[in-house]
């Protein structure tokens, strides 16, 4: 599952490529920001374009997984 706030969405059916700009991207562990994102519906890869003095930026959290007691 995932979650995409956007400012405006582009949309190709044919390609699978969804344009997303002013956006943002969060799944269960990273978040994706970026002034311009496309999104591959199918494979779910992303590629971003930064303008100005805006870059694309990801953040990565990793699930700790506690450790078990014996």
């Amino acid at each position: 599952k995932i979650v995409i706030n956007a400012d405006k969405i582009d949309w190709d059916a044919e390609s699978h490529i969804a344009i997303l700009f002013q956006a943002t991207v969060i799944d269960e562990l990273t978040t994706f920001s970026a002034d311009e994102i496309k999104y591959n519906t199918l494979t779910g890869e992303l590629s971003a374009i930064g303008k100005g003095d805006s870059r694309p930026s990801y953040r990565f959290e990793p699930k700790v997984e506690k450790e078990a007691t014996k």
